[in-house]
């Protein structure tokens, strides 16, 4: 009897990546991996064996590998048995229920359900050897862009990441939607894969494998590209923007955040939203003040009598900011650095980190109260501290802090409670607020509350591909 043949690719293309995959996967994972072999379990199983050879090939002895979307374990159950230890990592949960199913009990391969950007379950520098068979392709070029920081953020320096993608050179041109699409592919042309790769990766092997029929035949480029040994981040002057003619301390090639910064076009329109505000001689709050670059711009805005506090919690970032502010004295002078979390309550948290910070990983520290059911195991995969927590309301109550004129808020989810432990503040001082917003319940909060306040909200920009946006917040009587 022959295997039902399961549904078009494109009834599952909703722009959700997590629940078409899962969806893909229910329907059969195994043509949805390699089309044709829905019914062909030994010739699918035959496959993996012979692509875990041809990369056992290439991955150094003793290694500790990581297959980035591992689907159900294909390949994954055939290296286990030849490598240190093996991370198998996806963003479907269904896919990753099968592949456990696969691999069978006693198997030591550590699996993570992923949120199709990121690998927070990694460790910094932990991986001597990455994969990606057939899955690049699929993901959005924001995402592919993503995926390549993290795997940079979690090899080991000389580290080998594997893959293959659409030669846009090489194939028939076609467009897909890049936000709604998760399945038909993207394709790169060499000169934007080596753009992808500038500073931070070495090509070590090029080859072309051709695949598909008719007008869907493609050529793949499968790359081996090795990490390049870590350069140590210098000092740069800033071209342009609020910041022109200051230094940061910075690796352009390590993060697109970098180079943005040392050109002055670092989340532009967050200045740009505030261009007309008088803010010489007021205080300005940084809530979440990363490595320093909006706590100098602002510097530079408020003038020698004015005043920025600064909170950030992160140590890592913190050091990174005063290295920063030393540089600059001129400004260092108008700033206040509270290492510390804003929050609704006062005492001490846990804080969920990492040190690395010029990939931009360090910018994701979150607060315990902040993680929610989609991103908890992922930040507690993470190095823990307690840190210092206190309602923005208590500081002003008690004279550490001055009421702000304006308030910057980046807080990775806890945006919302910030808000809360300033009520008294948002009704007195009625400060203008600069918000990251992260997700949809705390965008729908926070309208909520500062609706109550008398706020207007205008969204200044969003992600198509996440609910993340930044909005600004204005009393309605000075709207």
């Amino acid at each position: 009897m022959s295997a039902p043949k399961p549904p078009r690719p494109e009834e599952f293309n909703t722009g959700d990546m997590k629940r078409d995959w899962d969806a893909r996967a229910r329907a059969c994972a195994r043509e949805y991996i390699l089309t044709g072999f829905a019914g062909e379990a030994d010739a699918f199983a035959r496959t993996g064996r012979e692509a875990a050879a041809s990369l056992l090939a290439l991955c150094p002895p003793g290694a500790v590998v990581l297959d980035l979307g591992c689907g159900v374990g294909r390949v994954a159950r055939e290296m286990e048995p030849h490598v240190a230890r093996l991370h198998a990592v996806d963003v479907s949960e269904e896919m990753i229920r099968q592949a456990r199913e696969y691999v069978g009990p006693g198997s030591r391969i550590q699996f993570h359900v992923n949120d199709g950007h990121t690998i927070p379950h990694i460790g910094d520098g932990s991986v001597d050897f990455a994969f990606a068979l057939l899955t690049m392709h699929h993901v959005t070029r924001p995402a592919f862009a993503s995926y390549l920081r993290e795997v940079h953020r979690v090899l080991a320096p000389g580290g080998l990441f594997c893959f293959s993608v659409v030669s846009r050179d090489r194939s028939p041109a076609y467009e897909v939607d890049d936000h709604r699409d998760t399945f038909t592919g993207r394709s790169y042309s060499d000169a934007e894969l080596d753009r992808l790769f500038r500073d931070r990766f070495e090509v070590a092997r090029r080859w072309f494998t051709e695949s598909g029929e008719g007008a869907w035949r493609v050529t793949y480029v499968n790359l081996l590209i090795r990490k390049l040994a870590e350069p140590t981040p210098r000092w740069w002057a800033v071209t342009g923007g609020p910041l022109r003619g200051a230094e940061l301390l910075l690796r352009p090639g390590a993060a697109p955040w970098q180079a943005e910064m040392r050109e002055g076009r670092f989340e532009a329109f967050l200045h740009e939203a505030v261009a007309d505000e008088s803010l010489a001689g007021r205080v300005v709050w940084d809530v979440g003040a990363h490595v320093g670059y909006h706590t100098l711009a602002f510097a530079a805005r408020i003038g020698p009598a004015g005043r920025v506090i600064a909170f950030e919690p992160n140590p890592h970032n913190a050091e990174r900011l005063r290295q920063n502010l030393a540089r600059n004295r001129d400004l260092a002078d108008r700033v206040r650095l509270e290492p510390m979390a804003l929050s609704d309550e006062d005492g001490a948290e846990r804080l969920f980190h990492t040190a690395v910070v010029d990939d931009g990983t360090s910018s994701g520290a979150a607060l315990e109260s902040a993680l929610t059911d989609d991103n908890r195991a992922a930040y507690r995969a993470l190095d823990a501290i307690a840190v210092d927590v206190s309602r923005a309301d208590s500081l002003v109550r008690a004279g550490r802090a001055p009421a702000p004129a304006l308030v910057k808020i980046d807080v990775e989810g806890g945006e919302v409670r910030v808000l809360r432990g300033g009520a008294e503040l948002l009704a007195t001082a009625r400060p203008l607020l600069l918000i990251e917003v992260h997700d949809d319940a705390a965008r729908s909060a926070i309208g909520e509350m500062l609706a109550a306040h008398g706020y207007a909200l205008t969204v200044l920009s969003s992600d198509r591909s996440s609910a993340r946006c930044h909005v600004l917040a204005r009393p309605r009587d000075r709207v």
